[in-house]
């Protein structure tokens, strides 16, 4: 026997030691067996383990895991079949006209689409103003769709209680964030579109007028640009499937 190495250790190691030590193990050495852990136990840590007790303790951690894995894509499956409501996201930018007072533009935006829902504008801004874009919103949603998950930022007119209080009578889930909201990008396209186009569909039209014309045209753009990112997308599929089964040069 070496010197200073003694083959008896008075404390033997129950499950659940073993398995709290185990599952540290595994993380740190995923590759490892249960004859490299118990050995690991044995003489590495001065665990009194034996190699029955480690690998049964390994089998159970599988077991475990394995139930996990299915748990999980069980709850996935379950949320491909009832997808998620659609995510809306309202803000509001100021459009500054020569000889008028700066005006106030409140939107619904899809945040996956980029589409407007809902609009108003006014010179002062309440949250009632606020309720009336989301009300034209709610008016274009389809009624067989799923109630929608609202959006906004820590403005004073959607964090008001007369806001919060409507949405909560409408089933509508309203989030507050302080993040960006995500779909920022369209609406900085938004805004640019506005500021460029209406000007001249205001030579001949109320400002109300043009400002739907504005909008109507905006909503065109964004489904011709689906469309064409969708048929690109598909020509490229096909395309890759006709490269894979296309005759050997």
């Amino acid at each position: 026997m070496l010197v200073g190495f003694e083959n008896e250790r008075k404390y033997v190691a129950d499950d659940d030691t073993i398995m709290a030590h185990l599952v540290n193990i595994q993380n740190m050495n995923p590759t490892w067996g249960s004859t490299r852990i118990w050995s690991y136990m044995r003489y590495s840590m001065d665990l009194n383990v034996t190699r029955g007790s480690v690998a049964r303790m390994v089998a159970l951690l599988k077991q475990r895991q394995q139930a996990q894995t299915k748990e999980s894509t069980y709850k996935a499956r379950q949320r491909a079949k009832h997808p998620q409501p659609p995510l809306w996201q309202m803000d509001m930018f100021t459009y500054k006209a020569d000889g008028w007072a700066d005006l106030k533009i409140i939107y619904v935006m899809e945040a996956a689409t980029g589409l407007v829902k809902g609009f108003t504008f006014t010179a002062s801004c309440r949250a009632w103003h606020w309720l009336l874009a989301l009300n034209q919103a709610l008016e274009n949603h389809e009624p067989g769709e799923k109630t929608v998950c609202l959006v906004t930022d820590k403005k004073s007119q959607p964090a008001s209680v007369t806001f919060m209080r409507a949405c909560w009578d409408l089933g509508i889930e309203h989030h507050i964030t302080d993040d960006v909201l995500p779909g920022e990008t369209f609406s900085l396209f938004l805004r640019r579109w506005i500021e460029e186009k209406l000007p001249g569909y205001w030579v001949q039209k109320t400002f109300c007028e043009a400002l739907d014309q504005c909008v109507r045209d905006f909503n065109k753009r964004r489904v011709m640009e689906m469309r064409t990112a969708q048929e690109s997308s598909t020509r490229g599929m096909l395309d890759g499937k006709s490269a894979k089964i296309g005759p050997k040069c």
